[in-house]
C-alpha cells in the first residue's frame, strides 16, 4: 500500500483511490474499500514471525533490494521431466504425495499458521503529508470484519476468527500514536455459563503512545488490555495443560524508547480451574526492564491460605533494541508451604495430600549466552533445593492406606556427574549414599525420611 499522488491505484483487485498533489512536499490521502491484510504485511516485509520489529517503518535486517544485475541474472528451474517412463512419474507422484502428508502433519503440529494464511478485509482512510522519510505525518482510521487465520494449504488445520478490527491512530514525530487498536471475536457460550444474555466476547485493545525515536526523553505510555479470552482460544499456542480452564484478562504497559523499552503488566486467569476445580488465584505478574524479564506466579485454590509461587528471571534482548543484559544468568525459584501441597491433588492424581506441616523451595540456576538458543541455556541448568516434611499424610494410588506421619527431608543436589557441593551446605554430589535416588536427571537425598501406613 503507498501514499498515492495519482487519481487511482489498483492493487490486487483491491480499490485504493488516492488524491494528492505530485510534488517533493508529499500530501495526500487514500481511500481504502476492501482492502486485504496480505497487502499491509507484503508492504512492510512481514513474512515470518522473525520479521515484526519494534519500528515496523524500518525495513528487516534481511531486505536488500535486488541491483538491475542481479535481477536479470535470475534463472528459473524446470520441476519434472516429460519424458520420464511411467514407472518414474508414478514414483515422483508418490514422492509429492509422501511431502504433502508429511507437510499436513505440520501444520496439525504447529502452535501458530504461518502469516500467509492471514486473511481478512479492510476499509477506510489513510492521510500523509509532510516530507519522506523524517517529516512524515501519517492518520489512519481503518476498519475490517471477519478475519480468518489458518493454514493456507491445509484447510482442516485449526482455524482462528477475528470478527471485529478496528484501527485508528497517527504517526508524527517519531511517535506512534494508537486510539485505538482492537480486536474483538464472538466466542459461544461454553459450560457453566448463563443460559440468558449476550455471547461472550474477547476483546484486545492497544491505547497510547510510543516513541519510534531511540534517545526520546519524554514518557509515554502505551497500554494493552485484553478481557473475556477463554483459555481454550490460546491452549495450543500457549501450551497450556487440558485441565485448565476459565478465561484470561491481561493488562499491560510498554513505557522506555526504542533502544531500552520496558514493560510491565500481570495475567489472570479468573474465574480458573483446574479439573474442574475452582482456583481462588491463578495469576501472574511480569517487568521487563533493560532487556530482562522478571516473573512472579501465584495459584491457590479456595480452601488455601499458602500458595504456590514461582519466580523467574530471564535475559532476552529484543531485536532492534540496543539494550543489552547485564548479565546471561537465568533464575527460578519455586516456592510451596503447608496447605498449598493440596494443589499437587489437582496436578497429580495419583498422589494426594491430605494434611500436615511441609515446605518445598526449589532453586534452577544456569545461563543463558546472547546470541544463542534457548536449548543451550537448558542443558546449562542446575536444580537445587529440598522438601521438609513433619507429620504429614499422604493418599497414594498405588498404596492400599495412606501413608502417615511422614516426617524427613527430601533434598535435590544436582546430578550425578555434578562435581560441586550444594549451595545450601547438602551432601555433595560425588558422596552418594544408599539414600540417594537417581529420578529425571536428578539425585534425591532420602534424610531421615520415615511414615507409617495406617491400618
Amino acid at each position: 500500500t503507498a501514499i498515492a499522488t495519482y487519481p487511482r491505484l489498483a492493487l490486487a483487485g483491491n480499490g485504493y483511490r488516492g488524491i494528492g498533489i505530485p510534488d517533493c512536499i508529499h500530501s495526500g490521502e487514500l481511500a481504502v474499500n476492501n482492502g486485504q491484510i496480505q497487502d499491509i504485511l507484503q508492504t512492510l516485509k512481514i513474512f515470518e514471525w522473525s520479521d515484526f520489529r519494534i519500528n515496523p517503518l524500518q525495513p528487516p535486517e534481511w531486505f536488500r533490494p535486488l541491483t538491475a544485475a542481479e535481477f536479470n541474472s535470475l534463472k528459473t528451474t524446470p520441476i519434472g521431466n516429460r519424458q520420464a517412463t511411467l514407472l518414474d512419474q508414478l514414483r515422483r507422484f508418490a514422492q509429492v504425495q509422501e511431502w504433502t502428508d508429511r507437510q499436513a502433519i505440520q501444520a496439525n503440529s504447529d502452535l501458530l499458521p504461518p502469516l500467509e494464511g492471514l486473511r481478512g478485509s479492510f476499509s477506510g482512510t489513510l492521510r500523509a503529508n509532510g516530507q519522506m522519510p523524517k517529516d512524515l505525518q501519517v492518520q489512519v482510521d481503518l476498519s475490517g470484519q471477519d478475519w480468518v487465520w489458518r493454514h493456507p494449504t491445509q484447510p482442516n488445520a485449526m482455524a482462528y476468527r477475528i470478527n471485529q478490527v478496528v484501527a485508528q491512530g497517527s504517526y508524527q514525530d517519531g511517535v506512534l500514536r494508537l486510539n485505538p487498536i482492537s480486536l474483538s471475536t464472538v466466542f459461544p457460550r461454553r459450560p457453566g455459563d448463563p443460559a440468558q444474555g449476550p455471547p461472550s466476547v474477547a476483546l484486545a485493545e492497544l491505547n497510547g503512545e510510543f516513541s519510534l525515536r531511540s534517545q526520546d526523553q519524554v514518557e509515554r505510555t502505551l497500554r494493552l488490555n485484553v478481557t473475556n479470552l477463554p483459555v481454550d482460544a490460546v491452549r495450543r499456542p500457549l501450551r497450556l495443560p487440558d485441565n485448565l480452564d476459565g478465561t484470561i484478562a491481561i493488562g499491560a504497559s510498554l513505557t522506555g524508547n526504542l533502544d531500552n523499552p520496558q514493560l510491565r503488566g500481570r495475567v489472570a486467569i479468573n474465574p480458573a480451574t483446574i479439573n474442574n476445580r475452582p482456583l481462588d488465584v491463578a495469576a501472574a505478574d511480569f517487568l521487563y526492564r533493560d532487556a530482562r524479564l522478571l516473573l512472579r506466579g501465584d495459584v491457590a485454590t479456595r480452601e488455601t491460605s499458602d500458595p504456590l509461587t514461582l519466580m523467574a528471571s530471564l535475559p532476552y534482548p529484543l531485536p532492534g533494541a540496543t539494550q543489552q543484559p547485564q548479565s546471561d544468568e537465568v533464575r527460578l525459584h519455586l516456592n510451596v508451604e503447608n496447605e498449598g501441597f493440596t494443589l499437587l491433588n489437582l496436578l497429580t492424581p495419583e498422589l494426594a495430600w491430605q494434611s500436615g506441616q511441609g515446605k518445598l523451595a526449589l532453586d534452577v540456576n544456569g545461563r543463558w549466552p546472547q546470541g544463542k538458543p534457548i536449548t543451550e541455556a537448558l542443558t546449562s541448568l542446575v536444580v537445587t533445593g529440598a522438601a521438609n516434611f513433619d507429620g504429614v499424610t499422604l493418599k497414594a494410588a498405588s498404596l492400599p492406606d495412606p501413608l502417615t506421619n511422614l516426617r524427613g527431608t527430601i533434598r535435590v543436589v544436582g546430578s550425578p556427574t555434578s562435581d560441586a557441593t550444594s549451595p545450601d551446605g547438602g551432601t555433595p554430589p560425588g558422596d552418594r549414599s544408599a539414600a540417594s535416588v537417581y529420578l529425571n536427571g536428578l539425585v534425591l537425598d532420602f534424610q531421615n525420611l520415615r511414615g507409617d501406613l495406617s491400618n
